[in-house]
């Protein structure tokens, strides 16, 4: 990918979604677009 290409490494340290108060739909999976990433780039 980019980072590779780049000479850089990216490790995942946090996945998140949406809160308790946003709840998603399971017949609607679209719904879940609340997504953040804590990354860190060496």
């Amino acid at each position: 990918g980019a980072a590779s290409m780049a000479g850089r490494r990216i490790t995942v340290l946090k996945k998140a979604g949406a809160a308790a108060d946003h709840p998603i739909d399971p017949s609607y999976p679209e719904g879940s677009y609340l997504t953040n990433y804590l990354l860190r780039v060496l």
